[in-house]
């Protein structure tokens, strides 16, 4: 054997390795995503793709759902997931402001309305 010919054979069986390490990595993040996502939140993937379609990736794989892998459709579901989660952070922050601008209000009101009934008690008591 020749030093070429050893090293074209060296180098289709570290491609070969890659190769398989590549496939094993796919097995085990397949199994992974399959039984730790919940088929039903699937249409929730589906519905952000479709929300999404200006962009061209989103509308690709809305077009391709169909055919998409399971892990890949649970993926997706994630996704969506993460993005309903980050709104409504969005909203519980939006609802907290709103919540402390009305303790405040409330806060003030309170104050005049005690300052009104030291008025009234002052008032009654020199009667």
């Amino acid at each position: 054997m020749t030093t070429s010919s050893f090293i074209q054979l060296s180098n289709a069986v570290v491609r070969a390795r890659l190769i398989e390490d590549e496939l094993i990595e796919d097995e085990l993040i397949e199994a992974v995503v399959t039984s730790l996502i919940d088929k039903g939140e699937a249409t929730s993937a589906y519905v952000l793709l479709e929300a999404h379609g200006s962009q061209e990736s989103c509308e690709e794989l809305h077009r391709r759902w169909g055919k998409l892998r399971p892990s890949t459709q649970k993926i997706l579901a994630s996704v969506a997931k993460l993005k309903k989660l980050e709104n409504d952070k969005e909203q519980c922050r939006i609802n907290h402001h709103k919540a402390e601008d009305e303790v405040k209000l409330f806060y003030k009101e309170n104050s005049a309305l005690l300052e009104e009934n030291r008025r009234l008690l002052l008032h009654h008591c020199k009667r």
